[in-house]
């Protein structure tokens, strides 16, 4: 019944930006979360519940309520709980990637080990470019504008993750793109040193011939790591 529930909302305002309002305003995000805390065991509520929540926090509003009453929790719990199912990990990437472009959910993702989530599902999942993609996403934007998020990404095993998606990934324009955006947010005097033994200058000379679109920010990683 709560799988079955799941798909109603997610049908309901995956295409309709005021149905995400009327559900919010409904009791939608609590019952989402509650489903979560309720179902821990289930892993097919743990998928839906994040598919869902992504799509609810598309609006600005839901973004908020979503991490101010434990969305973010509940959706990192899912990440630790099943960090070998592919459909939770995809799910959770994504709802983490829209709930983290607002700079107030922030700290709320990272006060529940957000960073370190993140990373393991690049770590353990390094070959599915839906992951690579949303997990450089989310670090993107968990660096905007915080020089010691920037070096706790770094300190937390980023580098590595990022590296081994572009390796592995090399035709994927998305993860590619997102992998040097990333990058450049975390180019910064302090993590410098770290970058140059990670071996990103390589990465950025190969990406910046091959997708010009990442030309300017590869360009710039490269000056500040070629030793």
């Amino acid at each position: 019944m709560q799988c079955q529930a799941l798909v109603a909302l997610r049908n309901l305002c995956v295409k309709d930006d005021e149905n995400k309002v009327l559900l919010a305003n409904a009791g939608a995000i609590d019952a989402i979360i509650q489903a979560m805390q309720n179902h821990r065991d289930d892993v097919s509520v743990q998928a839906r519940a994040c598919w869902v929540l992504s799509i609810l926090g598309i609006n600005v509003d839901n973004k908020i309520y979503i991490c101010e009453n434990g969305g973010a929790e509940m959706i990192v719990r899912s990440m630790w709980d099943y960090a070998d199912d592919l459909g939770v990990q995809e799910k959770a990437c994504r709802s983490l990637w829209t709930l983290s472009v607002h700079p107030q959910n922030r700290d709320s993702i990272m006060e529940v080990d957000g960073i370190p989530a993140i990373i393991t599902a690049m770590k353990n999942h390094a070959g599915e470019p839906d992951i690579q993609e949303r997990g450089c996403g989310v670090l993107c934007n968990l660096a905007a504008n915080d020089d010691d998020i920037k070096v706790q990404i770094v300190d937390e095993g980023a580098l590595e993750a990022v590296v081994m998606a572009m390796v592995l990934h090399g035709e994927n324009e998305n993860v590619q793109e997102w992998a040097v955006n990333v990058l450049y947010k975390l180019c910064i005097p302090d993590n410098i040193e770290k970058m140059i033994e990670a071996n990103v200058a390589p990465m950025m000379a190969v990406v910046s011939e091959s997708f010009p679109a990442t030309q300017e920010k590869a360009s710039y990683v490269l000056e500040q790591t070629t030793v």
